[in-house]
């Protein structure tokens, strides 16, 4: 049952973890889901960020059942569809008209976990969780109330380094099952989510392994979708512009660098910074401003530099200009 939840009794932090950890995986999950993005909504990135059904956030539903994941969200801009099963996820976009998708690796030992405990979690996590999260998270007591139409705990999460425009997440769980029903993300200086996504209307029991097939309208374009390796990455690097970096940019000394990369400053408040070769007639400068972060991207002769990090405006645009 979901409707006529209570809130659960007070609990410490100790005691919740404890019991998250220990707690009975439910059969199956089917709820409603909404996703608020007050991060990109006020057109950041213009263009790119537009015409994306997630620009602004969208409802929709969820299921899940073992190793298999089904979301469906609806907006304004046009509906996506994610599904998770048989190997593979694919990821709908009606607006384009396209599916992506990419093979999942292979998993170890196989089988469903669906209904299962949650086994080796704690052996993840070995002697105080909390003492060891500890070390560069603060956290809040649990609060007890109703979330998604369950009773559950909100925990706010914060990290003990404050020198990034993050200030906190706030997650909510089952107090019942190791289930996350609610997550929001707090941006320095705001007082709403710039990220929410959250379930209502929880049930839990069997999902029909038909949901999670999905069936794509005929001409849709399907394309398949290889994540680049580690190797490839590095490589990427490797074969891109030796830099000689300065010291320090904007005040941030140089922690770090290899050729086309480099780290700037300390902890969340740092930047990192890449270089390539301009090709065409890239803009001089392009800027990204969001709650949460700030990316610079400045060309400078034959090259172009990008600056990126958790870091307000004017520091990521001093550190640009220091290139």
């Amino acid at each position: 049952m979901s409707g006529g939840a209570s809130a659960p009794p007070k609990t410490d932090l100790h005691s919740l973890v404890g019991t998250q950890l220990a707690g009975q995986l439910p059969e199956g999950i089917s709820a409603r889901v909404s996703f608020k993005n007050n991060l990109l909504s006020s057109g950041a990135l213009g263009g790119e960020a537009g015409g994306s059904p997630l620009a602004a956030g969208a409802d929709g539903r969820f299921w899940w059942t073992g190793d298999r994941v089904r979301i469906e969200l609806q907006s304004g801009r046009g509906d996506v569809q994610l599904v998770a099963a048989d190997g593979k996820v694919t990821l709908y976009d009606s607006g384009s008209s396209t599916a992506y998708q990419v093979a999942l690796p292979a998993r170890q030992g196989g089988g469903d976990t669906g209904g299962s405990s949650n086994g080796g979690v704690p052996n993840v996590f070995e002697g105080d969780v909390i003492a060891q999260l500890s070390k560069v998270l603060s956290f809040g007591q649990p609060q007890p109330g109703v979330v998604g139409g369950r009773p559950a705990y909100t925990i706010r999460v914060s990290p003990n380094d404050q020198s990034s425009l993050l200030d906190a997440v706030l997650l909510s769980v089952d107090s019942e099952h190791p289930v996350p029903l609610g997550l929001d993300v707090m941006a320095q200086g705001q007082t709403s989510p710039v990220l929410s996504l959250r379930l209502s209307d929880v049930k839990y029991g069997k999902v029909d392994s038909s949901v999670f097939d999905l069936k794509l309208p005929d001409g849709v374009k399907v394309q398949q979708v290889t994540p680049p390796s580690l190797d490839s990455i590095a490589k990427g690097h490797e074969q891109g512009p030796k830099v000689d970096w300065p010291k320090s940019i904007g005040g941030l000394p140089l922690k770090e660098s290899k050729d086309s990369f480099a780290v700037y400053g300390t902890g969340l408040g740092s930047v990192v910074v890449a270089a390539k070769q301009a090709e065409g007639k890239e803009p001089a400068t392009r800027v990204v401003e969001t709650p949460l972060g700030t990316l610079v991207q400045v060309r400078k002769g034959n090259l172009v530099f990008t600056v990126a990090g958790s870091v307000p405006r004017s520091v990521a645009e001093a550190a640009a200009a220091d290139l």
